[in-house]
């Protein structure tokens, strides 16, 4: 019943309750409430509330509704209400009487909450592979995996296990499935039915919702229902709202004048009706009469109108209400797109085209960008992506990310100490790996003596330290570091860094690091790291506040573009208002005008009425532009477009022009069980002509039906017509048949794109459909123009799509004529070979020595071994020729033609570590050093003691056993596994004895001192453990880029600048005439002989040491007695002469 909120008006009040009528009593009736009365002043009064008060709907709670719309809402929302699913009741009200709300809304998505996360005992379900079959549930229970909850309320019911009986077939051939695998009948659950449930079996006690007691007492008192009965466990906590007190005034009304008012007059017309009743009968009688006869005129005429009314509400409804794509019926069939064939699998299409659009939208984020002139072109992602080498695209691309992952963490640094902490392993995942995570990072530090981001970062070198920093992604940090990521990284944590769950889910990646280089991974699994790295960037406090600016100026835009919107609007409305304001001007001027006098009114109101035109297209070509300008920079940030009816997604790339289609296989729903039959192309035409607007479609479907009178002559009038044209037509008419013609097939569920019902040939749920294209486009306007004709505007997901399409459909024309079809349509050899050709043109310039020198299809693992061979020839070769040092073999040439030749001979017994392990001492099991005596005490280290320990060894199983579809194409590329273990030993054995032949003074920190002093034991016995520690490493390396990476390391800790090779006069600092410099025998610094003061003319005999290592280590040149006693007069002038310069720079440096 609707609700009335006037007081003093009943719609349930009775007029006599003890008053009978008769057959022959006039009485006068109200359809619209079913009641009668037979005092006319009664009824009009209650007529002229019915029409004069605003209702309220009961069942839904609309407000400001006329009676009728009220009843009629009330009636649909029954109807809703009714087909909610009876096995849900109970749980309902249970869920209400134990939630205590106050609120309706907070009380509905409590309970849509609380269903949708469980089925119970009793209720009859569907199972996701069996589309037919209906199953009943008949028990929960608890998966083996999962624990039992403490306080007994299981919140995670997505683990739960039920126990299922078919409804049809053998009832014994029960079976238990996983929560994922259950759905529910949308029809019979969904958030319209469950909230008219609820609003009409609760009321309101004390300011709770409470269910209503009969409802209670039926659907859960009677049948005996608790929640033990239906589900397992305990019934989950609700926090309880809090109550208000209401006031205890309240405000009076008028309703008991109103009331003692109308009971006076009834009494005093009583009363005047029993005097005059004589002399009225005769004329209440005719009055009675003719108003019976009017009000049954009105009546007719209000019932046709409500029928006319209701039924064009109702059409409208129909023909406007959005569903779901796939409910619909009226279809239209969608264009075939162009599919994208290039030289990279389907399968990485859409990362690859993810990693150049993430590299084009934070250029000025990136670090090293530059690399990429234009940012990352076609070409060079497709070689990325294609060509096994080392130094090419791929190595540029992981080096731009892993250092800007590594900027961002100093940026963090900077801003906030950050101290990763080896915490107490904890058994359950992801905390296990969280604790082994900071292992990296103290692996780091131990053995190199440098953080992970401060290791050297070259194509050589990527493959280790991209592993060093996987394993430390996700490592427990101190509290501050935790609090300030909290705070500016928009609630990050640890747990969620993308590093930790590549280690979690995809953990052979990083095995496989361990002996081989990124290069030589499958490109599903290179491409799975540079989605990782993408990932870590976008945690980072810089790239969140870009994307916040971004989001912040596309809100503005959008706002900007309502506000611009609604102006032009209301201008549109005023330039109406004024031209009709000018033309009443003129008619009352015109009035009682001569004829001579009207032409030239006529001719100024037409002048007026143009100038007021165009001011108002010249205000509406500058409202045109800001439109164009708001939708730029819209269009700008624009990327996801929308999906269609099949679930594909549209995608506007910045760094592709074009609109990009993917059909992914990912099935975001089932098949439905019963298809959907569409209707005929000529309905949906017809239906295609309706106006779109609310407004306008009632308009014109109330001219269309019209009066029902109006409506059966013309009817009757145009059946006799046609009759008679149809005579003469098939009499007459040679070709009767094309009418027939203009109805072609209909098409087919396939053609549609509709589902099918059948998983095994439903375009849409089918991923291994043969006719699917995984990956399409468009840039043509004429296939714009057909995708937003064939586009269904009532349709959810298509609507979205097509006011994105309608919107911008300029800017995305503009954009998407210039796509480039000869990149993406590779359908044939020839096609493909131009495209080889092109490619190399462009980026051999750039990557033609991707392989050093080496033809392409080289072994990636020769490649590394011949250049690291190179480059430690080189460095030894730079170190023995700069004096910094010599190789302690017996033969120097044959130890680097041996190692050129690969057949490495040391031609001596290795030594290294904190006590000096020897090479045939060492063991299998990765403890290098763990043996050793400590004979040097303390000061040989802290990690002295440890043994040699691996991050990588702490990695737990992979979680990854699904292969990728589409992938079993790629080769794999770890090749000659038996000798790279031979291989990277013999390297790393040569590159200690380079390092061991480097004069300790030589180094820099942490494996020299600043300044070099051999008093100094202590630092000196620290550095010594430093480079101890770096050895050990080394020796343990497994694979090229670990010891290119030791390489780099000591490469960048020798003082070069003591190199003979690069030596400069301390005196005048210049390097010319090398054949006349002296090289100081401690430190290698060079002096001019005729720099010297005084002079000298020959190269003096024995060891010769510079003015600073003299007076510093208190050094004297071996010069003889007699050159002495000659010189001794020249040598106290040179010392006079040598205080008087320094005496002179002391008093500039005062200057």
């Amino acid at each position: 019943m609707p609700i009335c909120k006037r007081e003093g008006f009943d719609l349930n009040q009775k007029e006599g309750k003890n008053e009978t009528f008769h057959d022959n009593d006039q009485v006068f009736c109200c359809y619209i409430t079913k009641r009668i009365f037979r005092d006319y002043e009664h009824y009009f009064r209650h007529v002229m509330v019915i029409n004069s008060t605003v209702w309220q709907c009961e069942a839904t709670g609309k407000e400001n509704l006329t009676y009728e719309e009220a009843v009629k809402s009330e009636r649909a929302a029954r109807k809703k209400m009714e087909q909610f699913k009876q096995s849900l009741r109970a749980p309902v009200l249970l869920v209400v009487e134990h939630a205590q709300q106050s609120a309706v809304n907070t009380l509905n998505m409590i309970v849509a909450k609380f269903l949708r996360k469980r089925y119970f005992i009793g209720e009859e379900v569907s199972v996701q592979a069996k589309k037919n079959a209906t199953y009943t549930v008949l028990g929960v229970k608890l998966d083996k995996n999962m624990p039992e909850p403490l306080n007994g309320i299981y919140e995670d019911t997505d683990n739960l296990v039920y126990r299922l009986r078919p409804n049809k077939g053998d009832p014994s051939a029960e079976l238990d499935l996983p929560f994922r695998q259950l759905r529910r009948s949308r029809m019979e659950f969904n958030l319209e039915n469950l909230s008219m449930f609820i609003k009409s079996n609760v009321s309101r006690v004390d300011g709770l919702l409470r269910p209503k007691p009969e409802a209670y007492k039926q659907y859960v008192t009677d049948p005996g229902v608790n929640f033990s009965t239906i589900f397992i466990g305990k019934m989950p906590r609700y926090s309880p709202a809090k109550i208000k007190k209401p006031d205890g005034k309240k405000q009076s009304t008028l309703n008991k004048y109103i009331v003692a008012g109308e009971a006076t007059a009834a009494k005093s017309k009583a009363k005047a009706k029993s005097d005059a009743k004589s002399l009225a009968e005769e004329l209440e009688r005719v009055k009675r009469e003719k108003e019976a006869k009017l009000i049954e005129l009105e009546k007719q005429k209000a019932e046709k109108k409500a029928q006319l009314i209701e039924r064009v509400e109702n059409e409208c409804n129909l023909l406007l209400q959005k569903t779901d794509d796939l409910e619909r019926t009226d279809q239209k069939v969608l264009p075939r797109y162009r599919q994208i064939v290039t030289l990279l699998p389907e399968h990485l299409l859409g990362d690859a085209f993810m990693m150049r659009e993430f590299m084009h939208t934070y250029t000025g984020l990136l670090s090293g960008i530059e690399v990429f002139r234009q940012n990352l072109s076609f070409y060079e992602m497709t070689r990325a992506l294609t060509a096994r080498e080392i130094a090419g695209p791929l190595s540029d691309i992981l080096l731009v990310l892993l250092g800007t992952v590594f900027d961002l963490q100093k940026e963090e640094e900077e801003e906030c100490a950050v101290t990763y902490l080896d915490r107490a392993a904890q058994t359950q995942e992801p905390y296990w790996s969280m604790a082994q995570a900071a292992k990296s990072h103290l692996y780091a530090k131990r053995h190199f003596s440098f953080k992970v981001n401060e290791l050297p970062l070259d194509a050589l070198t990527l493959s280790e330290v991209l592993r060093l920093h996987l394993l430390g992604s996700g490592a427990f940090v101190n509290e501050k570091a935790e609090r300030w990521r909290v705070m500016y990284r928009n609630g990050y944590s640890s747990k969620e860094d993308p590093g930790l769950e590549l280690r979690l889910e995809h953990s052979h990646i990083l095995r496989i690091l361990k002996n081989h280089s990124v290069y030589q991974l499958k490109f599903k699994d290179i491409m799975l790291l540079i989605r990782c790295l993408m990932s870590q960037i976008m945690t980072y406090s810089g790239t969140i506040n870009l994307i916040e600016e971004r989001m912040e100026q596309t809100a503005k835009a959008r706002q900007d573009l309502r506000a611009l919107v609604v102006g032009e609007n209301k201008r549109l409305a005023a330039v109406e208002i004024n031209r009709k304001k000018l033309t009443q001007m003129h008619h009352l001027e015109v009035n009682g005008v001569e004829p001579e006098k009207r032409e030239a009114l006529v001719e100024k109101l037409k002048k007026s009425i143009a100038e007021l035109h165009a001011q108002s297209d010249q205000q509406h070509r500058k409202h045109e532009l800001q439109m164009l300008k708001l939708h730029s920079q819209l269009f700008n940030f624009l990327v996801y477009l929308g999906m269609d009816r099949c679930y594909r997604k549209y995608y506007v790339l910045e760094s592709m022009p074009g609109i990009f289609v993917e059909h992914s296989p990912d099935s975001l729903d089932t098949c439905l069980e019963q298809p959907i039959t569409n209707k005929s192309q000529i309905e949906i035409r017809q239906q295609s002509a309706l106006p779109k607007n609310r407004k306008d479609l009632r308009v014109y479907l109330l001219k269309l039906y019209g009066d029902d009178e109006k409506k059966t002559k013309k009817k009757a009038k145009h059946s006799l017509e046609n009759k008679e044209n149809q005579e003469h037509r098939l009499n007459g008419s040679a070709e009767p048949m094309d009418v027939e013609s203009d109805s072609p097939e209909a098409p087919t569920h396939f053609e549609l794109l509709m589902c099918s019902g059948d998983k095994r040939s439903c375009i849409v749920h089918d991923s291994r459909n043969g006719q699917r294209q995984r990956w399409a486009y468009i840039y043509k306007a004429e296939e714009i123009d057909e995708l937003i004709k064939a586009l269904n505007p009532n349709g959810l997901r298509e609507y979205e799509l097509l006011q994105e399409l309608s919107v911008l459909r300029s800017l995305i024309e503009q954009h998407a004529k210039t796509c480039p079809v000869d990149l993406l349509s590779l359908e044939n050899e020839t096609m493909r070979k131009k495209f080889m050709a092109a490619m190399e043109s462009e980026t051999n310039r750039k990557y033609g020595e991707a392989n050093f020198g080496l033809p392409n299809g080289t072994d990636l693992n020769e490649v590394m071994r011949l250049h690291l061979v190179d480059r430690i020839i080189q460095f030894e070769n730079d170190i023995y020729t700069g004096d910094l040092g010599r190789l302690k073999v017996k033969d120097m040439e044959k130890w680097r033609s041996d190692l050129l030749g690969g057949n490495y001979d040391a031609q001596c017994k290795l030594q290294w570590g904190p006590g000096g392990k020897l090479e045939d001492e060492a063991g299998s099991d990765n403890e290098s050093h763990e043996t050793h005596e400590e004979d040097d005490g303390a000061l040989l280290g802290k990690y002295a003691r440890k043994p040699y320990r691996d991050p990588g060894m702490y990695l737990a199983a992979s979680a990854d056993t699904k292969p990728l579809p589409d992938s079993d194409d790629e080769e794999d590329q770890h090749t000659n596994a038996v000798s790279i273990p031979i291989a990277v030993h013999n390297m790393a054995s040569a590159l200690l004895q380079v390092e061991q032949a480097i004069g300790k003074r030589f180094l820099k920190e942490p494996y020299g001192m600043k300044k070099w002093d051999p008093k100094q034991e202590a630092l000196k016995l620290a550095c010594d453990s430093r480079l101890h520690q770096w050895e050990v490493s080394l020796m343990e390396s497994t694979s090229f880029a670990q010891v290119f990476l030791h390489l780099n390391i000591l490469h960048d800790c020798i003082q070069w600048r003591r190199s003979t090779n690069k030596s400069l006069c301390k005196v005048c600092r210049r390097g010319s005439d090398p054949e006349k410099m002296l090289l100081c025998d401690e430190c290698n610094a060079g002096t001019h002989m005729f720099c010297l003061k005084p002079k000298l003319r020959s190269v003096p005999p024995g060891n010769w040491y510079c003015n600073d290592c003299v007076k510093s280590l208190g050094l004297s040149n071996g010069q003889n007695e007699k050159d002495k006693k000659q010189a001794t007069k020249k040598k106290r002038k040179f010392i006079v002469e040598e205080e008087d310069d320094e005496a002179t720079d002391e008093k500039k440096k005062k200057k």
